[in-house]
């Protein structure tokens, strides 16, 4: 019961990670941001479009801002609302990592491995069931998209005009439902090591 606390924010930890990571590998994708732009026709209305998504993956990395000859004022308020999501996003995996980091060392050193296999097991569980879960809502693409703008976003800049706004010709709503996809695929992985990784260290501590 010493470490229920501590078993407790190991599942939280490796419940969370694997989303977070599938999103922050997707986000960072240049190579498949860019490979997106060709199976979506963008380059047909936005030549220049690699040099646009150059210019944005290094905003939202911090290294430099948006051009405002790419970007009209709209575009520019929302990524930097983008941005700040995906910072936190970012914050919490940080944290969920140096979690899964530490509380192995800890509990191994206080030989309660079986702790860490439950946390490791119960975790991916949650983290699996979630995925599932968000893979049937997101089913009705057009609902899932529409509402997770809704609780995400304060603000309507995200409601772009075709032709104005030239983010929804680099993105249009293909890119975010391939992009949901692949992060899926990348949750399930990391979740499934997870699991498995508590499964073998959890027969490991049952072995006589």
């Amino acid at each position: 019961m010493r470490y229920s606390p501590l078993l407790v924010i190991l599942c939280i930890a490796a419940a969370l990670t694997p989303m977070l990571m599938g999103i922050r590998l997707v986000a960072t994708d240049k190579d498949y941001i860019i490979s997106s732009f060709g199976r979506n026709n963008v380059y047909e209305n936005l030549p220049d479009a690699d040099e646009r998504a150059s210019n944005l993956l290094e905003y939202l990395g911090g290294d430099e801002e948006l051009n405002p000859l790419y970007y009209n004022p709209n575009e520019i308020t929302h990524m930097d609302d983008v941005r700040h999501i995906l910072d936190s996003s970012n914050g919490f995996l940080c944290l969920c990592v140096f979690v899964l980091i530490m509380a192995p060392v800890m509990l191994t050193l206080a030989s309660e491995k079986a702790i860490l296999a439950k946390g490791l097991v119960y975790g991916s569980l949650a983290s699996l069931a979630v995925i599932f879960l968000l893979f049937i809502v997101s089913i009705n693409f057009d609902c899932f998209f529409l509402d997770f703008h809704k609780i995400f976003f304060s603000n309507n800049l995200w409601l772009m005009v075709p032709g104005r706004d030239l983010l929804i010709t680099m993105f249009p709503q293909a890119f975010f439902h391939s992009a949901l996809l692949r992060i899926f695929i990348i949750s399930l992985a990391y979740s499934i090591s997870m699991l498995f990784i508590g499964l073998v260290i959890r027969g490991r501590n049952v072995r006589p």
